[in-house]
């Protein structure tokens, strides 16, 4: 099968939507699957393809630049994606996420192409201007785009709480809706039950919506014997809805020790460096997490993790079995919960140890990729396709 990738971030070492898109690809060639990606690298748009058993970089435009147009309106990645068909000429094209520089120019090339498209879901941006299913203003998770009003933005102030951001929300996601990509995906990849349950709710989206959850992308280290000396640890981006802000609230007067570490970016090997049996991961997240891969990754190096309710964490973490969920996610109940944990030796030993088994229940890289090459297949396949056709 030939498989056109196209993915904003592609690499080992990025998060979440890169990281995926990495392992998918290595897993599809180790298949005998031909996988071209189309990415953003230094600033220029980039084709990535396997000839002879190495990997060869095809230039395209710039991604980007000061214009504010070209958040609306990337000539540049139409262009690339344009070329890049008229050389590989791919059975089925695979998105993920939409990018500020992947634009609605793309969807008239993506059209003419006739093609498959599979658009996989790694945060909301296909239909919630915000991004999340949460507004910045208020604190709280919104769903009030899953209804398919595209202006919720400017009236919900969502967006940084700002008027004019969330303007610009609301018109990037009108010119997507003018281009008609809702339309043109053929069908949307959902990582967890929560995902696509939720997305079933979006009137252009039912029906198209098959769950497969992600694979277990990374091994967990050698266990490192408990010390004793428990510390607490929150990492991640630092925006509101990931919850750092009640991650301090929290900590403030549990314990004698007043001290807060700022560490400032970390790579994720020193991230992991920093987890371990002594390790609560306290993370509070309060948007809904489409499958949350730093969860799973805190609970697979056996770490006490204390998080939330929200999306698909429940999914991951069983509360009082392999972790500690609080709802509502409040500063009073996380601070609670670690309290518990700091003083409860044998609990938060008895967690880190249920916590390690949580990728049992996760396909491997090989076998995901496999199950997605048999959706593909469906997909091309399928009597609805060759109608659009």
């Amino acid at each position: 099968m030939n498989v056109l990738m196209i993915t904003p971030r592609f690499t080992e070492h990025a998060g979440g939507d890169g990281l995926y898109a990495f392992h998918l690809v290595r897993g599809l060639r180790g298949a005998g699957h031909h996988v071209h990606v189309l990415t953003i690298r230094n600033g220029r748009f980039v084709l990535l393809t396997m000839e002879g058993g190495n990997e060869t970089t095809a230039e395209f435009g710039t991604a980007g630049g000061d214009a504010l147009s070209e958040h609306y309106h990337s000539a540049a990645a139409a262009d690339a994606l344009r070329r890049t068909f008229e050389r590989h000429q791919p059975d089925v094209v695979h998105i993920h996420g939409i990018h500020q520089y992947f634009t609605a120019a793309c969807v008239p090339v993506l059209r003419r192409a006739r093609v498959p498209v599979v658009f996989t879901v790694h945060d909301y941006k296909l239909v919630c201007g915000n991004a999340g299913f949460f507004s910045d203003r208020t604190g709280e998770q919104c769903t009030a785009c899953l209804t398919g009003t595209l202006w919720n933005p400017v009236t919900e102030r969502c967006k940084r709480g700002s008027f004019v951001q969330s303007t610009a929300a609301a018109v990037q996601m009108q010119l997507w809706s003018l281009r008609g990509f809702l339309e043109l995906v053929t069908a949307v990849h959902a990582p967890s039950r929560f995902v696509g349950t939720l997305l079933e709710r979006h009137p252009i989206l039912r029906g198209k919506i098959f769950t497969e959850r992600h694979p277990l992308l990374f091994a967990p280290g050698p266990v490192p014997e408990p010390t004793g000396q428990p510390t607490v640890l929150f990492f991640g981006r630092l925006v509101p809805h990931k919850g750092g802000h009640l991650a301090v609230e929290a900590m403030r007067g549990s314990g004698s020790d007043p001290s807060i570490r700022f560490l400032g970016w970390k790579t994720q090997s020193e991230i992991r460096s920093m987890m371990g049996p002594d390790t609560i991961a306290l993370l509070p997240y309060l948007a809904p997490e489409t499958f949350c891969f730093a969860v799973l990754e805190a609970m697979m190096e056996g770490c006490a993790v204390v998080t939330s309710a929200r999306g698909a964490i429940p999914e991951l973490v069983q509360h009082g079995v392999n972790g500690i969920v609080v709802d509502p996610p409040d500063a009073a109940g996380f601070r609670r919960a670690v309290e518990l944990l700091l003083s409860d030796t044998a609990l938060r030993q008895r967690l880190s140890d249920a916590a390690r088994r949580a990728g049992e229940g996760l396909l491997s890289v090989h076998d995901h990729a496999v199950r997605m090459a048999g959706h593909y297949h469906s997909i091309i396949t399928s009597p609805r396709t060759s109608e659009v056709q």
